[in-house]
């Protein structure tokens, strides 16, 4: 067993982000299937009929969602579950995996880099992730349309962040987690799905 600092993936970049591009990717494409999964979600759309441009974007991620390959996924991919030792890259705490849609992990990861925790790795490094695994996915044979997969991705940040926000509330962070969905429903309205969303 190796011992493993308590070193989260906090202020990383470079190598150890497509490392960790790789660790997700590599799991992903090994348990890759077309089935498809159905979630929960579409009880989150009753939590904001206050907020259409929210609930209109939420139920295009969910049509989405319900589209979309499947995959083992962690399912907790949370900065605190993603060690680092040197450029070396262990993903941690395993108990909720589940087969989902393979975007999952990558949106719960950015979905909760919330900016008030300086310990997780800044928000402009997203976009080095996302494309190491957009690369690694496709360069494995994997037929995935670039405009869907942002599609994709925009659509498991939005659920991720309702889930999170439909708990918190009116809070703090809930607050940060609505402002978030707003900008986000936004940037949905002009990417195209290309499934039969």
């Amino acid at each position: 067993m190796d011992y493993y600092s308590n070193e989260n993936i906090g202020n990383k970049s470079g190598t150890v982000l497509f490392k960790v591009a790789k660790a997700i990717c590599d799991i992903h494409i090994h348990y890759w299937n077309e089935e498809i999964v159905t979630y929960k979600y579409r009880e989150l759309l009753e939590f904001y009929n206050e907020e259409p441009d929210i609930q209109n974007a939420l139920l295009q991620a969910i049509k989405n969602y319900e589209a979309c390959p499947t995959t083992l996924t962690h399912d907790d991919l949370l900065p605190i579950n993603v060690l680092c030792k040197g450029d070396e890259v262990r993903i941690i705490d395993w108990c909720h995996a589940k087969r989902a849609p393979y975007f999952q992990d990558l949106a719960r990861l950015i979905a909760h880099l919330d900016g008030h925790n300086k310990n997780w790795f800044a928000e402009e490094d997203i976009s080095l992730l996302l494309e190491e695994y957009y690369k690694l996915l496709t360069d494995s044979g994997i037929p995935l349309d670039k405009q869907q997969y942002q599609a994709d991705i925009q659509s498991g940040i939005l659920l991720q962040l309702a889930v999170s926000q439909s708990k918190m509330g009116n809070t703090v962070i809930g607050n940060q987690y609505l402002n978030k969905m707003k900008s986000l429903a936004q940037t949905m309205q002009n990417t195209k799905c290309n499934r039969n969303c």
